[in-house]
């Protein structure tokens, strides 16, 4: 199936101007709600052990090494 880059980027951009899409770097977007429970689930971890380390903060999101950091990296 051919795809449209142009129409591809507009569709992208468009959902990250209405921020149902949130642009963590070139290569990772999250969904609005999947973004927000990843930063409460990172709240509420350091709230009850005081820190966390980034191999707990991917096991417990269940995500591999390139989303994690960078959600990491976005919030820090």
């Amino acid at each position: 199936m051919d795809y449209d880059k142009q129409e591809i980027e507009q569709v992208l951009n468009s959902l990250i101007s209405n921020g149902e899409l949130i642009k963590i770097n070139e290569e990772v977007y999250l969904h609005k709600t999947n973004y927000e429970k990843a930063l409460e689930i990172l709240k509420e971890y350091i709230g009850k052990n005081d820190s966390i380390t980034v191999a707990e903060y991917r096991d417990i999101l269940n995500t591999n090494r390139k989303v994690h950091l960078n959600l990491l990296g976005d919030v820090l």
